[in-house]
């Protein structure tokens, strides 16, 4: 009987193995680590450039703004005499229409004078070759 149970035992603990062998290496992992200190080292490496990609997005978040808008009537056109309904700054105590969301110039990289690339000339026709 004892002899019946070390067998068994053996047997069951043999299974367990296997079936946890099988298990691992259907587990995808992106790096081939071995051994603990591989899967540590990997895991540093994912945590570092986590905390990069959190740091640069909230270094992006704090580069932007926003400016309440207001559709208001009243505004007049070129000629001086039509009037027009025109976007603008919401004053204080106007509804909100709309935010606008923006970086400001001079701020996070963003120019303070627009360039504007030479263009280049356009043919009248094009030939292609093959």
């Amino acid at each position: 009987m004892r002899r019946f149970i070390m067998v068994t035992l053996v047997i069951a603990a043999f299974a367990v193995v296997s079936t946890a062998g099988t298990a691992n290496a259907s587990t995808k992992w992106p790096a081939r680590c071995s051994n603990f200190k591989c899967v540590n080292a990997h895991l540093n490496a994912l945590h570092t450039a986590q905390k990069k990609a959190a740091a640069n997005f909230s270094g992006f978040l704090s580069c932007l703004d926003t400016w309440p808008i207001t559709g208001y009537s009243g505004y007049l056109a070129d000629d001086g005499v039509t009037s027009i309904t025109a976007l603008d700054y919401t004053a204080s105590g106007d509804t909100i229409d709309t935010w606008v969301l923006g970086i400001d110039g001079g701020v996070c990289g963003a120019p303070t004078v627009a360039a504007v690339k030479a263009a280049k000339p356009v043919p009248l026709m094009r030939f292609y070759h093959r």
